[in-house]
């Protein structure tokens, strides 16, 4: 059993129709491309960002333990 090819010279409506699938089916692909890139993107903006959130709360953090040290009546300022 032989399959045809449905590009036969004498189907031009389904010449067109395949076409259009295809692109519209290579512009679904280009679209993934590029929204999955501007998903990499981000992922490495929110790690960066969540990267200088620690380092903040290590600061933060120090500054209080200073304090209570400083003053041991000094009441906690993040409480």
């Amino acid at each position: 059993m032989t399959v045809s090819d449905p590009r036969t010279p004498g189907d031009s409506s389904a010449n067109q129709r395949l076409d259009r699938v295809e692109e519209h089916l290579a512009f679904a692909e280009h679209t993934v491309d590029q929204l999955s890139e501007e998903i990499r993107a981000l992922n490495t903006r929110m790690m960066e960002a969540i990267r200088r959130i620690d380092a903040l709360e290590r600061r933060l953090g120090r500054v209080v333990e200073k304090i209570s040290s400083d003053d041991p009546t000094t009441p906690d300022p993040l409480t």
